[in-house]
């Protein structure tokens, strides 16, 4: 059998929207993206990782995007 493998890029980016209010383009953003994207591919990888797949993931954070994930506003 050959062996299986897994391998995902993505380039990530949102534009600033801490403190510029909610729905559509607030931090409802930020939060429907970590909810809708980043914790559905975390779920994904450990999955992978039950089944004994090795799993690559090389995943590019815009400076605006990382800065708002590490706010403690966004926490």
């Amino acid at each position: 059998m050959a062996d299986k493998y897994f391998s995902l890029v993505l380039h990530s980016h949102i534009p600033y929207v801490l403190a510029h209010g909610s729905w559509p383009h607030g931090m409802d953003w930020l939060f429907e993206a970590a909810a809708e994207s980043y914790l559905p591919l975390l779920n994904a990888f450990n999955r992978l990782a039950e089944e004994g797949i090795p799993a690559g993931v090389n995943i590019g954070f815009t400076p605006v995007l990382a800065d708002q994930l590490k706010s403690d506003s966004f926490r």
